[in-house]
């Protein structure tokens, strides 16, 4: 993969992120996030963002 481009996961978290900012004004915390992108709990979406 080349460095300029991201892979799927980083897009849908992208936009998971935009979406909530245009949603709320606010940046969305991880649990927010993990929500959008349907994972289960705070905790495994704090594990894929450090991925």
């Amino acid at each position: 993969m080349s460095a300029d481009r991201l892979t799927a996961w980083q897009e849908s978290v992208l936009r998971a992120i935009r979406d909530a900012i245009a949603d709320t004004g606010d940046a969305p915390t991880i649990r927010e996030i993990g929500r959008r992108v349907g994972l289960s709990s705070a905790g495994s979406a704090a594990w894929r963002s450090s991925a």
